[in-house]
């Protein structure tokens, strides 16, 4: 656990903590835990500050749900595709948005 003098939150960001000597943010916790997909990572950013800054914590969860089901429909599109792909079947152009 987190607490006692061990533990000061850094002034540079509010998701850092030096424990031991040893700077914790969410970044240091993505290679721990060996987190690539960014979906999750904005998850678990989100989570880890939920209603502790300008949004309420209804907002955060649903924020939160929403990335989280993004990250399901990413998960299932690539399968999709690489079913496609993998049965030589071409994919299905969609009306999809590119962004810049």
């Amino acid at each position: 656990m987190l607490t006692g003098d061990s533990v000061h939150e850094s002034k540079k960001n509010h998701y850092s903590f030096d424990y031991k000597g040893i700077r914790i943010d969410p970044y240091r916790l993505f290679r721990i835990y060996n987190i690539y997909d960014p979906e999750q990572q904005h998850a678990i950013k989100k989570l880890l500050r939920a209603g502790k800054s300008v949004k309420t914590l209804e907002q955060d969860i649903n924020e939160t749900i929403a990335t989280l089901e993004r990250w399901k429909e990413i998960l299932k599109e690539d399968e999709l595709a690489d079913n496609d792909i993998s049965t030589n079947k071409p994919m299905e152009r969609t009306n999809a948005k590119h962004f810049i």
